[in-house]
């Protein structure tokens, strides 16, 4: 526990992200600390935008400080149907100052109880990008039993 506040938007955009109620479709939010105090929504991505595929969001991770994303991926079940689960996804790269990641990690259940009980199909703890691959998410997602 950080002390570190929540900002209301975050889980209002949550619950219409979870609830498909965002219109335009959000593919995804990234948050950040501000100023040592509060988790804030640091930008949105519609899905309809040219980065808001995941490869193209794994090209807009800071390569040296914390974030968490909340991603409303796309994928393939194992009976062919097209399906989106969201994805909470905590950025720590390794090259990140060692108090902004004690910082991010002390906070991260702060952030995920914002979000309430469900919608969150799969949780990530990324230190690279090889730990964020399109395949392996959507590897997970389809083992998951939801």
């Amino acid at each position: 526990m950080s002390g570190i506040a929540v900002d209301n938007d975050i889980s209002k955009l949550y619950n219409d992200m979870k609830l498909n109620k965002t219109k335009p479709p959000v593919s995804y939010m990234q948050l950040h600390i501000e100023d040592s105090k509060i988790v804030k929504i640091e930008k949105t991505v519609l899905k309809e935008d040219a980065n808001g595929s995941f490869d193209e969001f794994r090209t807009c991770l800071p390569e040296n400080d914390c974030r968490y994303i909340i991603f409303d991926f796309p994928y393939e079940t194992l009976d062919k149907q097209q399906n989106n689960k969201l994805v909470f996804i905590a950025w720590s790269p390794d090259c990140a100052k060692v108090k902004a990641k004690m910082v991010y990690a002390a906070t991260k259940e702060t952030v995920k109880k914002a979000f309430g009980e469900g919608g969150i199909a799969l949780e990530v703890q990324a230190n690279d990008m090889s730990e964020i691959e399109t395949l392996d998410i959507a590897e997970k997602l389809k083992l998951k039993k939801t």
